[in-house]
């Protein structure tokens, strides 16, 4: 999956308004100097470390799942797919 040229989809700002946190909050609890990547990961200009974004997922109580939830579906529909490719091979060939 190829964000390149595109903003990454993300729920990050909803999360963060439903427990009425400011962006410099979040920034305090993930423990970083400036609420700036908390800023370019909601506007989608670029993507958290995974670290940062597990710990997004405990300061919003939500899944990892919920947060990123279009970039899940953008990729499950080639996931499912290759799935079915495995168990195929699986079934033929043992």
């Amino acid at each position: 999956m190829n964000f390149e040229n595109r903003l990454i989809p993300n729920c990050l700002y909803k999360f963060r308004k439903l427990l009425g946190l400011e962006q410099s909050e979040v920034a305090f609890l993930l423990g970083l100097k400036s609420h700036t990547p908390v800023s370019e990961w909601e506007t989608g200009e670029t993507m958290p470390s995974l670290g940062n974004a597990l710990k997004l997922s405990a300061v919003y109580k939500t899944p990892l799942d919920d947060l990123f939830y279009d970039i899940r579906m953008e990729f499950l529909p080639e996931l499912e797919e290759r799935m079915k490719e495995l168990e195929a091979h699986r079934a033929r060939y043992g």
